[in-house]
């Protein structure tokens, strides 16, 4: 956090990159304590796993492959 220089004595709260990852551990540890499905779960990135598997098969193949 740091003063921003604003009238009225506002201060600005800096977002990086790792306070993303804190939340979503934080959602994940949440989830375990009170036996709940994740937000993000592998049903949700079905779609998105099978594209990766994909493209690793082309890499190895040097083919296309398909989803």
């Amino acid at each position: 956090m740091y003063h921003n220089g604003a009238p009225n004595d506002r201060y600005t709260v800096q977002y990086t990159y790792f306070d993303e990852w804190i939340g979503l551990i934080d959602e994940f540890v949440a989830c375990i304590r009170e036996h709940k499905q994740p937000l993000i779960n592998l049903k949700w990135h079905k779609q998105t796993i099978q594209s990766m598997l994909a493209c690793y098969e082309s890499i190895q193949t040097g083919k296309i492959a398909r989803v």
